[in-house]
């Protein structure tokens, strides 16, 4: 899991890279089971957040965060209530996805 907090608080589990492009893959955890952001700004590029599990957001959970994502993709997470691939709270600003993909994500609410 890839963990960016208010202050400085970074915190990474399971993350592979390959050449440039960075790897969240099979992970889980109770919100955001890939990537959890709270509080900050973010931008994920040439990645892959996939076959992940959370409660909440089962890919990528963020919350009042800015969070823009280019050419990365969010394939194949499942989530127990809502958001399987993204889900995001408290945001000022929308969720910029540019050249990629959230796909095949699976909640019950907002897959």
């Amino acid at each position: 899991m890839l963990h960016l907090g208010p202050r400085g608080e970074h915190q990474l589990f399971a993350i592979a890279l390959d050449g440039d492009r960075l790897y969240v893959i099979d992970v889980a955890a109770r919100e955001g089971g890939g990537v959890y952001l709270e509080s900050c700004d973010a931008e994920i590029v040439d990645s892959l957040i996939g076959g992940n599990q959370g409660r909440i957001g089962g890919g990528l959970f963020a919350s009042s965060s800015n969070l823009t994502m280019l050419r990365t993709d969010v394939v194949g997470n499942d989530a127990v209530l809502r958001g399987g691939g993204v889900e995001v709270e408290n945001v000022s600003e929308p969720l910029s996805i540019r050249n990629g993909a959230v796909a095949e994500n699976r909640a019950p609410d907002g897959a």
